[in-house]
């Protein structure tokens, strides 16, 4: 028994060290492999055999996450490129050193020139990855930095909170001519990584295009991001309460005009307008070149509210009238039409002066004779004359138009109040139709 342990024991170190000996025969050979590639290699020197060859680089973009700055009008993005090239410098026979491929420092290796011209924080952040570089056998080189950015990107405000945006994270071979170095891409779009919802922009597509500088002949690539804003928080938050609020201040008008709450209502609502002009304003970036559409909006309400609430008070000082007017003045033939076409109809004179009275009278009673002059008393009143006696065209002939009239003016006040807001409730649904047309479309 304990011979045949012992015979166990030795097979398993003799296992051990085979194994041992594999691995330390691997390492040493890798050890050699990059003894043998990096002996009197340069990491300035570009990786090709033939100089008048330029190194193309495929490049492709990883995005897991992004976000946008309206106030800053910036692209804050977080992911990794990938870049492959050939470095025809460091290639190796399989067969002389068994290693399919080798991971080193990206210090070690020539690095294709990468830089984000439209960055707003490091244009080299891309260089500065510490990423490992994979090297395979056939000088294939695979590198994969990884990137926060923090990229320009103008903003269109036009149809907020409706709005579309398109940001450009622009690369280019800074310093390396198209002879030198060209980039290509095999991807014609972005990569999204992350499942993650972005809850404030919904992603809509992307592009990949590789273009050329005519001035300087250097290669670059564009990568273009399309979004669109998710709307319902600024609908719910923004957009809804200005909707109520506009139609709310045309029931200023609905107040009765003894109550005395007119003016302070109309106030709070035009404040409560002020209010909301604020917070849209800090939410835009501060251009000049566009317009935002709600902000516009915002503002004509803004001053809508302040004519209704100046057209209140208006009413207000009419219903507290006690004097007479002249009725040929025209505000008052404006909101009499109706009175003044049933006078008209049933020849109701306010009373004469006495010289168009007497003058009235002996008109009559020299037609008609003196045995009536009751009746003739009767025309120089206000009251019609008798059916019997047609004489409209002797009293417009003589009569004087007509010169003071008492109203009710808390009648005349009520029926303008009305009459505004029909018209108020009318402007706004008008307003908000073109708004709505404007933003959605």
């Amino acid at each position: 028994m304990p011979f045949k342990t012992g015979i166990s024991v030795s097979l398993v170190l003799l296992v051990l060290s085979c194994i041992s000996d594999i691995t330390c025969s691997a390492a040493n050979k890798e050890t050699e492999l990059l003894e043998h590639l990096f002996t009197g290699y340069n990491t300035h020197a570009r990786p090709v055999t033939n100089s008048s060859s330029p190194v193309v680089v495929d490049v492709s973009f990883f995005i897991s996450s992004y976000e946008i700055a309206e106030e800053t009008q910036e692209l804050l993005t977080i992911g990794w490129f990938s870049l492959t090239w050939k470095n025809e410098l460091l290639a190796w026979n399989v067969s002389e050193y068994p290693v399919s491929h080798i991971v080193v420092s990206p210090s070690m290796v020539w690095l294709p020139s990468v830089t984000v011209i439209n960055s707003n924080d490091d244009r080299n952040c891309i260089l500065k990855s510490i990423s490992s570089v994979q090297i395979f056998s056939d000088g294939l080189m695979a590198w994969w930095p990884d990137a926060a950015m923090k990229t320009s990107c103008m903003i269109t405000i036009k149809k907020y909170p409706f709005d579309e945006q398109k940001c450009t994270i622009h690369i280019i071979a800074w310093l390396r001519s198209e002879a030198e170095q060209q980039f290509i891409s095999s991807e014609d779009h972005i990569t999204i990584t992350s499942d993650e919802l972005n809850t404030e922009w919904e992603y809509l597509g992307s592009s990949i295009q590789v273009e050329t500088n005519e001035n300087g002949q250097l290669s670059s690539v564009k990568f273009d991001l399309k979004v669109k804003r998710r709307p319902f928080y600024q609908i719910v938050h923004t957009l809804i309460p200005i909707i109520l609020l506009s139609y709310m201040n045309c029931f200023i008008f609905i107040i009765p005009i003894n109550s005395g709450e007119n003016t302070s209502f109309g106030v709070a609502i035009f404040l409560a307008f002020a209010v909301f002009i604020g917070p849209v304003k800090e939410s835009l970036p501060v251009t000049s070149t566009e317009t935002c559409i709600l902000t516009v909006y915002l503002i004509v309400q803004f001053c809508v509210g302040g004519l209704e609430t100046c057209l209140s008070n208006i009413t207000l000082r009419l219903a507290s009238r006690t004097t007479q007017v002249p009725l040929n003045s025209w505000w008052i033939k404006l909101v009499n039409i109706s009175f003044l076409i049933k006078q008209q109809k049933r020849k109701v004179f306010p009373e004469l002066s006495p010289s168009d009275t007497q003058i009235i009278i002996e008109k009559y009673t020299k037609e008609n004779g003196k045995g009536d002059e009751s009746k003739a008393q009767v025309i120089g009143t206000i009251a019609l004359p008798s059916s019997d006696v047609d004489i409209s065209e002797d009293i417009s002939t003589f009569a004087r138009p007509l010169r003071d009239v008492d109203l009710d003016w808390t009648a005349v006040a009520s029926n303008l109040n009305l009459l505004f807001f029909m018209l108020f409730v009318l402007i706004n649904t008008i307003l908000l139709i073109i708004f709505l047309i404007i933003t959605m479309s």
